[in-house]
């Protein structure tokens, strides 16, 4: 069972909501870094290092896409990655090559469809 702290809009996946949150830290034991769930759909996916998926999700219903990383992503609930996905997820600010742009870190895919 993983317990999140709810749904997002897509609107509210920005990057200036992801530095609120990095700089509303330190995150520790008794207070939890916030969690996310939501359904997004696997636009693209590729493996990065040896154990990371790199993911472009779109949130359901929506029009916009975002970047993603999965850590780990056999030990996380990874199958195949196509279709829809029920995700828990941290928001993340992605620093890469003078680039900042928001990544979620996907936690946990908790189903499908």
């Amino acid at each position: 069972c993983v317990v999140t702290d709810g749904p997002l809009g897509s609107g509210d996946l920005t990057l200036e909501a992801a530095s609120v949150l990095r700089h509303a830290a330190p995150w520790g034991q008794g207070f939890p870094e916030p969690l996310f769930d939501g359904r997004f759909e696997v636009l693209d996916q590729r493996i990065v290092g040896e154990r990371h998926m790199k993911l472009r999700l779109k949130p359901h219903g929506s029009d916009r896409s975002v970047d993603a990383i999965l850590f780990q992503y056999e030990q996380n609930g990874w199958d195949d990655g196509e279709g829809l996905l029920n995700i828990a997820y941290r928001m993340d600010v992605n620093a890469f090559r003078g680039n900042t742009d928001l990544q979620l870190v996907v936690e946990r895919v908790l189903g499908r469809g």
